[in-house]
């Protein structure tokens, strides 16, 4: 047994590319998509036919690489791989094709062990295997009599804030971490040791069901890049943001929410200056609050389900009544067939969101409508813009932000409108 570094592959055969490392085992990605493994095979992690204690250190070393490589073979053509990763739970006798991960999505991120989270191109994240933890953070599994939600064997989309588009995952026993494209991180499981950077010290806040925004005042000037996370520990690669105290609003703003209800006076001119109808106020014992983020509310409008409720709640808080929904719809739909930036539907949840807009403002808005043409992202963004204020909208994650701003260069760049 060699005391020092010892050469596994020349370089010269084969270009190793990335490397991943399991407790007793490591995978290796080549530059031709090719895949090279060795150390302990008891569960099958290397992706031989046969599951093996221990390969000991002489095969360990092979610098042609021949002996290492594990190749795999979709009817005759050779299967080339863009990434990997390494875990000691799974019981394979080889390297197989998992049909849970369609190949109609591009996958950029797929880890974990008993569980597993995986990210799309797209910024989706999906879960799938246990959650007895609820680290697959969709907030299903209730305890030990629940025999429904403690796996899952199809994947499961895990919900973040509206615009929040996920750039990277990471995952271990019973606990996952997202981060942001705007250098945010959700972290959601059991945080056993406080390894998910939330500060849960009592026992029963370190079941965290559903993704949670990680707040430190270590990172109040830095975005985070990057997180690995490990059983009892996570690190955190973050860039410091120059001119912190000047781009504040860019990132704070979705995150701490003043609300102020309207006044009578300006729904009234809002309708006068679109020349919609207006019948009343409905805003009469709704009151300011400095942070809206954990705050319910305690009185609600009952609108029709029918596939244009979106639209008829704006219709009822803007006019006083729902049936103007139609005339709001159509609003909301002009303004983005008419919008001439060339970056909007590049935005997070704005895709294709003029073509889809000239179909919805075809909808009979006397009769149902499929779901395709329910108000969405893009027409609350428009809708702000239109009404010239601040929208919030209530998910199962907390409130979303929607304003001019918010139209004009996406989400995670809102600034409040005064007033």
């Amino acid at each position: 047994m060699n005391k020092g570094p010892t050469v596994i592959i020349q370089h010269k055969n084969v270009q190793i590319v990335k490397i991943a490392a399991g407790e007793n085992h490591l995978v290796m990605l080549s530059s031709k998509g090719e895949i090279y493994t060795f150390g302990v095979g008891s569960l099958g992690q290397l992706g031989t036919s046969t599951r093996i204690k221990n390969i000991r250190s002489k095969y360990m070393a092979d610098i042609t690489g021949k002996s290492l490589r594990r190749p795999v073979q979709k009817g005759s053509k050779s299967v080339i791989f863009s990434d990997i990763f390494a875990e000691n739970n799974f019981v394979i006798d080889r390297l197989t094709y998992s049909p849970a991960f369609p190949s109609k999505k591009k996958w950029t991120h797929i880890v974990g062990g008993k569980h597993i989270v995986a990210r799309t191109d797209k910024g989706e994240v999906y879960g799938i295997g246990l959650n007895t933890d609820n680290e697959l953070g969709i907030g299903t599994y209730k305890g030990n009599d629940d025999e429904e939600h403690w796996r899952y064997f199809e994947l499961q989309k895990i919900k973040f804030p509206y615009g929040i588009k996920i750039a990277g995952i990471t995952a271990t026993r019973g606990c996952s971490i997202a981060w942001t494209d705007i250098g945010f991180a959700y972290g959601f499981g059991y945080d056993s040791f406080g390894q998910l950077g939330l500060g849960n010290t009592d026992d029963k806040d370190k079941f965290v069901t559903t993704p949670r925004e990680i707040t430190s005042p270590h990172l109040d000037d830095y975005e985070i890049i990057s997180v690995t996370l490990a059983d009892q520990h996570s690190v955190f690669l973050a860039n410091k943001i120059e001119n912190y105290e000047e781009d504040l609003g860019n990132y704070i703003t979705d995150f701490v929410r003043p609300y102020n209800p309207p006044k009578k006076s300006s729904i009234k001119q809002t309708c006068e200056r679109l020349n919609i109808p207006y019948e009343g106020f409905q805003f009469t014992k709704a009151k300011p609050v400095t942070d809206i983020t954990n705050r319910v509310p305690s009185k609600f409008i009952d609108v029709k389900g029918d596939g244009h409720c979106g639209f008829r709640a704006f219709a009822a808080l803007i006019t006083g009544s729902q049936r103007y929904h139609g005339i709001i719809r159509r609003l909301i739909m002009r303004e983005l067939i008419a919008n001439k930036n060339p970056k909007f539907e590049t935005f997070t949840n704005f895709e294709n969101a003029k073509s889809l807009a000239e179909k919805k403002i075809k909808v009979d808005t006397t009769k149902e409508c499929n779901e395709e043409y329910w108000m969405d992202d893009p027409d609350i963004a428009a809708a702000s813009h239109i009404f010239k204020c601040n929208i919030f909208v209530r998910d199962q994650i907390g409130w979303q932000l929607y304003n001019s701003t918010v139209y004009e260069k996406g989400h995670g760049h809102g600034t409040f409108i005064d007033g």
